[in-house]
């Protein structure tokens, strides 16, 4: 009776291991699955904006400043997009400022942002130094005017007093 039982028994035993091998195997299939699809997912997540930003920061690096990078985002990724729409911004701001310069407003000066803000600083520097260029031209200029008049006057002096000395010798013959 036991031999019958204790074979019985290990069947039975050996049934449910190979039964929870099976279903641990399926639920440890269905984890890794899982696992898969929300590695997959985050990576999507986290690649797209990087790649967009990544993008954005070669068109800036070539010139072109209409560029946006609008992705709402993890913390990290987020706080990425935010300093570089700043930093697009500031861009901007510095190409508004040039275009009015180029176009021969000289009175404007561009916010420097901070100490090592070494654009606005030498965009400032080069306008102060084209003001005292074009105010030294304006000085010489107003200097050659002067001159030239004081010339046309000595040569009306000149013509008025040959006038009197022709007059005068006209007389005297």
């Amino acid at each position: 009776h036991l031999s019958t039982n204790g074979i019985n028994d290990s069947q039975r035993n050996s049934s449910i291991s190979k039964m929870l091998v099976m279903v641990f195997s399926g639920i440890l299939l269905a984890v890794i699955v899982v696992a898969v699809l929300l590695m997959r997912a985050l990576l999507k997540a986290i690649k797209d904006p990087i790649v967009k930003m990544s993008e954005a920061a070669e068109k800036v690096a070539m010139g072109d400043i209409d560029v946006s990078v609008d992705h709402d985002s993890a913390a990290q990724i987020g706080t990425l997009r935010r300093a570089f729409t700043k930093m697009i911004e500031a861009i901007r701001e510095q190409a508004d400022f040039l275009s009015v310069i180029a176009e021969g407003d000289y009175t404007v000066a561009i916010p420097v942002r901070s100490e090592k803000d070494v654009m606005n600083k030498a965009i400032n520097s080069m306008v102060d130094s084209n003001n005292r260029m074009v105010s030294e031209i304006r000085s010489s200029s107003n200097q050659v005017a002067s001159g030239s008049q004081q010339i046309a006057q000595a040569s009306q002096n000149l013509a008025s007093g040959s006038s009197e000395q022709a007059a005068t010798i006209e007389e005297f013959s």
